[in-house]
């Protein structure tokens, strides 16, 4: 039995929460409310984007992001589309990824470092795998030094051409 695997196009953002291991070690009666930070932004994020999608005026753009945390490694998916709000979408994905680091960072006083890029992966209801990932892990590892999320130039090309294709300058 093999398993149908496509990859598909994505805007994918991976983060790593910096300091992650230290969060732990010390004072033991910390380390659920440390997880318990962690997963209320996490969830603030859901509600966040669950809210967006049923705005009137948001409904048009339509974000599908799909969400994955283990431990100290978080992604977030949209699919790529090619209709006329597809820099719009951008847009708000960028946006809702704002919103997250915001949140973590002064709520909770978690801070990650991570990278955006728009390039290929395969999505199930459990895993994440493909070759966007490893672009968006090795720009983190290797480039963001500081607590802060780098956009690869795939993001950008994203955003001229849709602005391009849409008349918008």
């Amino acid at each position: 039995m093999s398993l149908q695997i496509k990859l598909s196009d994505y805007y994918i953002a991976y983060f790593d929460i910096l300091g992650y291991r230290g969060l732990f070690s010390g004072n033991e009666g910390q380390n659920c409310e440390i997880i318990e930070n962690i997963i209320t932004a996490f969830n603030k994020i859901s509600n966040s984007i669950n809210q967006n999608n049923s705005s009137p005026i948001l409904q048009a753009v339509d974000l599908k992001i799909e969400k994955r945390m283990f431990s100290d490694n978080i992604v977030f998916c949209l699919p790529v589309e090619n209709g006329p709000f597809e820099v719009f979408r951008i847009m708000a994905f960028l946006n809702q990824i704002c919103d997250f680091q915001k949140g973590l960072c002064l709520e909770h006083k978690i801070f990650i470092r991570g990278a955006i890029v728009k390039d290929k992966a395969y999505l199930s209801e459990h895993t994440i795998q493909g070759p966007g990932i490893i672009k968006a892990a090795s720009m983190e590892e290797k480039d963001a030094v500081y607590p802060r999320i780098l956009l690869d130039a795939s993001i950008e090309n994203a955003i001229n051409s849709n602005c391009a294709n849409d008349g918008i300058s």
